[in-house]
């Protein structure tokens, strides 16, 4: 189950890798144009999009009857959850009926920009959540496989991205993995990234004292921020003086200042040999 908040942090990067071709894997042809969209959203969103006969088996296009100015409408209101008032109108319902997407409703708001309802919102939520959850075993909607010590990670390349500088930096750049759809990480075990990815996806992860170290140093080396926070938290809770030297010896070696200052303060006899 993946949490409302983990839902919309997931939703904001995605609208922020919007306008970066190298993380778009579908694409919409309208009557007058066309425009690309994440796959993993608008599939999941949209039941125009899993109708037989809409899309060619390895053609990630889906060609609609309506006009370019109501796709972009559309696609805003999954990815930000708003529209103008002045676009919501009959030509905007019959479009949302065609694709299979509920009514939304809009509130009271400013001129400018006003956002649905929230039935709308957190329906779309728990929709996503649960596309969320499926798609890790289903890649008809991942854009990239991972290949870890030979086992297999259906994966999409916007939700690496947004947790992880490493794999950012691998899709943002020239190397050659752009364009590969299987990709080996080296240095890496196996169990501990299957236990990242679930972090990627649902937000939670359970740290212990037997996988605390693992997972520090593979989110040190995948370079995954939160997940760094989180282990550092638990292992400062756990310094003790029967392991304040090896805890502080794993915060230098990942580069985590807070781990050394915190045991070293805490501990300063136990690490004085350090």
């Amino acid at each position: 189950m993946v949490s409302e908040a983990h839902v919309l942090s997931i939703l904001r990067n995605l609208e922020k890798y919007w306008t970066l071709e190298q993380y778009l894997d579908f694409t919409i042809k309208a009557k007058d144009g066309s425009i690309q969209c994440h796959q993993i959203l608008f599939s999941s969103l949209c039941k125009l999009s899993h109708k037989q006969g809409t899309t060619a088996p390895g053609d990630n296009s889906l060609a609609v009857g309506i006009c370019l100015n109501n796709v972009a409408y559309f696609l805003s209101m999954l990815y930000k959850s708003t529209i103008k008032p002045q676009d919501f109108n009959e030509t905007f319902i019959s479009a949302a009926k065609m694709f299979g997407l509920p009514i939304p409703h809009l509130k009271k708001g400013t001129k400018k920009q006003s956002c649905l309802n929230e039935e709308f919102v957190k329906q779309r939520n728990l929709t996503f959540g649960d596309t969320l959850t499926k798609s890790r075993k289903n890649d008809n909607l991942s854009d990239i496989t991972l290949l870890v010590q030979k086992q297999r990670f259906w994966c999409h390349k916007v939700i690496l991205a947004a947790f992880s500088a490493y794999f950012d930096a691998m899709f943002s750049s020239k190397l050659s993995e752009l364009h590969q759809k299987e990709v080996i990480i080296h240095n890496v075990d196996k169990k501990t990234f299957g236990k990242i990815l679930d972090f990627m996806y649902t937000g939670e992860i359970p740290v212990t004292i037997q996988n605390v170290q693992d997972l520090m140093s593979t989110s040190s080396y995948l370079q995954i921020p939160l997940l760094q926070a989180q282990c550092e938290r638990f292992m400062v809770r756990h310094i003790e003086i029967d392991n304040c030297i090896d805890v502080v010896q794993l915060g230098d070696a990942v580069g985590s200042d807070y781990i050394v200052s915190k045991g070293i303060s805490d501990h300063k006899l136990c690490v004085s040999s350090f």
